[in-house]
């Protein structure tokens, strides 16, 4: 796998790739009880969450990813999200049948082909910000460094 063919971005902004990446998945449903006392569930939707982290970034990275997050807030406006995520090929590919015998004057089946490497499968998502959490470190040269830079997505 190519480390360096992985994007995350935001918009148009490009931002290195995430230490930390994990999603969930939410069900909008709505509820009431009728006159028995009987639940009705209503479901309207399934929207995903996607988390993501990075251990360290420096003062430039971060003024750059916090500048857009805090423009698009104040404006209500929604975020463009594209990432890579690894994939294995085969794994999409559907379950072949059993091997059947052969009788002997056939000639054998040939070897199974190896397993294939992964391969990248980029996905986008439209998304607002739900949480951003952040830490200002400061090293012994006096330059300040943003640790466990966090912002959680939902889908829209």
């Amino acid at each position: 796998m190519n480390k360096t063919a992985r994007k995350f971005m935001i918009d148009d902004l490009e931002i290195r790739e995430p230490t930390t990446v994990s999603f969930k998945e939410k069900h909008i449903t709505s509820q009431d009880r009728t006159m028995s006392g009987k639940l009705v569930v209503d479901y309207i939707a399934s929207k995903k969450t996607i988390s993501v982290g990075w251990g360290v970034l420096n003062d430039d990275e971060f003024k750059k990813l916090k500048a857009l997050i805090e423009n698009k807030r104040g404006k209500n406006e929604c975020y463009k999200l594209t990432f890579s995520l690894p994939q294995n090929a085969s794994a999409a590919k559907p379950p072949q049948s059993a091997p059947t015998e052969t009788p002997q004057s056939e000639t054998p089946p040939s070897e199974p082909a190896a397993p294939s490497a992964p391969t990248e499968n980029t996905a986008t998502m439209t998304a607002y910000t739900e949480e951003v959490s952040y830490y200002p470190y400061f090293t012994a040269s006096g330059e300040v460094v943003w640790r466990d830079v966090a912002i959680e997505f939902s889908e829209v």
